[in-house]
């Protein structure tokens, strides 16, 4: 069930119109959501796709950007009616979205692909009130806003499992707060003689997921440090199970 994101969007689309099953998705992606929702590339749209198709848009400022985002996603809603809106938290489609939807028009959910944070709690709180439901994988989150729970799910690539190990730790990520914590752990275990490779990816940069999971797998063990206040298991708990890696996690959650 973890390995696929089908049997989640199938039951998110029946829980929200159980006849309807035509569904959208859209919204500002990480680079790892592209590969888990591949197969639905008919249904699936990443906005800032638009910079590839109109370069000169990479020349205008932030705020020309996001009145030219804006005008999307109120276009591709109101033109859609017939559709089944599934996006993501990013503060600009949930301000877009807030402004023209009114409850029981458009049957629509949130899927928080992140712990709650307070800079769009007020947002969120608003699109609840107009009937919009709200999915997560923090069940802590579930039970503090009423979100709607579902299991953190991945992609999986069989050719990863003939990579062969060669360090004993690794860890790549965006910083979060867990640098610390992360440079006090692998500090001591070196003085066990027990290797490790770090990579905090800076928040202007990216990397591809394939990348991402080559980098992991150079190790026998997966580091995963949860970011405060989180209870959800994060995707690396996942990549240790299917690629038959072991793992070192901060998150107690995860014995249940």
């Amino acid at each position: 069930l973890y390995s696929s994101p089908n049997l989640y969007i199938w039951w998110i689309t029946m829980l929200i119109e159980p006849h309807n099953s035509n569904i959208y998705i859209f919204g500002f992606w990480a680079d790892y959501e592209h590969y888990f929702f591949n197969q639905y590339k008919d249904i699936f749209y990443e906005l800032k796709d638009v910079e590839n198709l109109y370069p000169i848009m990479n020349y205008f400022p932030r705020f020309i950007k996001n009145i030219t985002y804006k005008a999307l996603i109120k276009k591709k809603i109101k033109t859609q009616t017939n559709k089944i809106f599934i996006v993501n938290e990013h503060r600009l489609i949930l301000n877009t979205i807030n402004e023209i939807i009114q409850k029981d028009i458009l049957p629509g959910i949130v899927l928080l692909r992140n712990p709650m944070n307070s800079r769009i709690e007020p947002i969120i709180n608003s699109l609840q009130n107009k009937g919009v439901k709200c999915f997560s994988f923090d069940k802590n989150d579930c039970k503090k806003y009423n979100f709607f729970y579902y299991n953190q799910f991945i992609t999986f690539f069989p050719e990863l499992l003939s990579e062969k190990p060669t360090i004993d730790i690794a860890f790549m990520g965006r910083d979060k707060n867990r640098y610390q914590v992360i440079k006090k752990l692998t500090d001591h275990l070196k003085t066990e003689k027990i290797s490790s490779a770090v990579k905090i990816i800076e928040n202007n940069k990216n990397t591809s997921y394939y990348n991402y999971l080559l980098f992991n797998l150079q190790a026998r063990c997966i580091l995963d440090i949860n970011q405060e206040g989180q209870s959800g298991l994060t995707l690396r708990p996942l990549e240790a199970l299917f690629y038959r890696r072991k793992l070192i996690t901060n998150n107690i959650s995860i014995i249940n």
